[in-house]
This record gives C-alpha cells, sequence and structure tokens, in this order.
C-alpha cells in the first residue's frame, strides 16, 4: 500500500510566519491534513504499522489495512493465527487494530479484538482489556507497546472464557433500550431484525417510548447481533468507531 508522503511546514498568513504553529502536508499532492499548534509531532503511518509489525515477527497473522480521509486516516486489523473455541464450531481469534491519522482526527491506538469466522465479525473487548494509545505529542514507546500485546494475547484465554459465560446467560432488557438510545432510527431499523426481543410503547408526556417486554435471546447472542451489525451495516468508518466505543459501555 502506498502511504502519502508526509512532511511538516511552517504556516504563513500574508506572508509571515505563524509562530507555534505547523501544517502536516503530503507532499505528492499537496493536501494540507490540518494545521497544528507546533507540540503535535507526527506519527506516520509507516512508522506506527511497522513498528507494530516488528513486535509480532514470531507470530503467524494476516492484516488489512485501509486508509480514509485522502490518506489521513489509517486503520489496521491484524487477525492472528490462533484459534480459541466459544461453543462447539463457534472459533475466534485474536486481533489488533492499529489506528493513526494526520488531521488530527485519530489519535495512535492499538486495541485489542477478535475475529469470529462463523459470520466474519469483528469483535471487540471492553475497555478494561489491553491496549495503548497514544497521543501525538512525543514518540511511540515500543516497550511499553510490546508489553501491552504480550500480556493481551496471554490474557485473551480469559477473555474467551468471558464470553463463553455469556452463553448461559440472558441478554438484559436495559441493555436492549440502551442500544435503542444509542442508535439513530434508521440503524435500529437495521439492527431490530437480528435481535429476538418483544416490545411496547408508552406515551409518556405526548411522547412515544418504546420498552422492552421480554427478551428471549442470550448474551453471547446478543453481542454477536450488535458486533455484526456494525461490522456489515455501518459503512462509515467514524460512525462505526463512535458505536463501538459506546457500546463497549454494557459488553
Amino acid at each position: 500500500m502506498k502511504f502519502p508522503n508526509v512532511a511538516v511546514k511552517p504556516v504563513f498568513w500574508e506572508g509571515v510566519e505563524v509562530p507555534d504553529y505547523q501544517a502536516i502536508v503530503d507532499l505528492n499532492t499537496q493536501h494540507t491534513f490540518c494545521v497544528s499548534s507546533t507540540k503535535y509531532k507526527l506519527v506516520r503511518h509507516e512508522e506506527a504499522l511497522n513498528g507494530v509489525l516488528s513486535l509480532i515477527e514470531d507470530y503467524h497473522y494476516n492484516i488489512d489495512t485501509n486508509l480514509y480521509e485522502n490518506g489521513g486516516r489509517l486503520e489496521a486489523v491484524i487477525t492472528f493465527d490462533m484459534d480459541y473455541e466459544i461453543g462447539t464450531g463457534d472459533i475466534v481469534k485474536p486481533t489488533i487494530t492499529i489506528r493513526n491519522s494526520y488531521d488530527l482526527g485519530w489519535r495512535f491506538v492499538m486495541l485489542f479484538g477478535a475475529y469470529r469466522l462463523v459470520c466474519s465479525n469483528g469483535l471487540f473487548v471492553g475497555e478494561s482489556f489491553a491496549n495503548y494509545k497514544k497521543k501525538h505529542t512525543g514518540a511511540l514507546d515500543l516497550r511499553h507497546m510490546g508489553h501491552v500485546l504480550r500480556h493481551g494475547l496471554e490474557d485473551f484465554k480469559s477473555q474467551v472464557d468471558h464470553w463463553s459465560a455469556w452463553t448461559n446467560h440472558t441478554a438484559r432488557a436495559e441493555d436492549v433500550e440502551y442500544a435503542m438510545g444509542v442508535l439513530n432510527k434508521t440503524e435500529w431499523g437495521l439492527l431490530l431484525p437480528k435481535l429476538d426481543v418483544s416490545l411496547h410503547d408508552e406515551i409518556v408526556d405526548d411522547v412515544v417510548i418504546t420498552k422492552v417486554d421480554g427478551v428471549s435471546m442470550t448474551q453471547w447472542y446478543f453481542y454477536n447481533a450488535v458486533t455484526r451489525f456494525l461490522t456489515h451495516d455501518v459503512d462509515n468508518v467514524n460512525r462505526r468507531i463512535t458505536l463501538t466505543q459506546k457500546f463497549m459501555r454494557i459488553f
């Protein structure tokens, strides 16, 4: 994949250089990704990606890399060749998602997740699980990243055990109602057919409020319905990231 040829340039206003500010520019296209404070330190996509790859040389994996916003945003998903079974034939593999940006939209992150083979879901793990986040104010700490990565892979079995327990627990009505509140009308219309719930409407102060009557699905089923929706039905990557962060609160 060809990455933007980025550089830091001074910022001028009416022919005068503006102190304490800089522009992040693609030298090949002259596209300006952002104007930032000089405290912002450029982390190139290839630096971020190659830094992580250098830490997993001893592992077998596949990688899917995508660029957004004229190359200003990178998202790479590394899927490890390790199989963990939730139930009979229900296999998940640990993943790492790497994000970086030149437009101030994303800070550098390395997040653990999983890939579910049975329906090609990208499963996310809770915020308490191992991850590395870095603002663009200094160099990446590869030593600390390596520590996080090793412990994340070692602890992944405990996350699998947590998911396995969900196969024996019914999803909570309040979590389904939370999903209704998080999603817009169109998004809820896409998710609802994937759920096994009964609903009713109440009128409160002339406002129609939908409530959950009953839930006939496990927490694991509900979790996978949500992740399947996020993976396959939410096309905008920024919206997908926003929704994933919101759903982490109940999963």
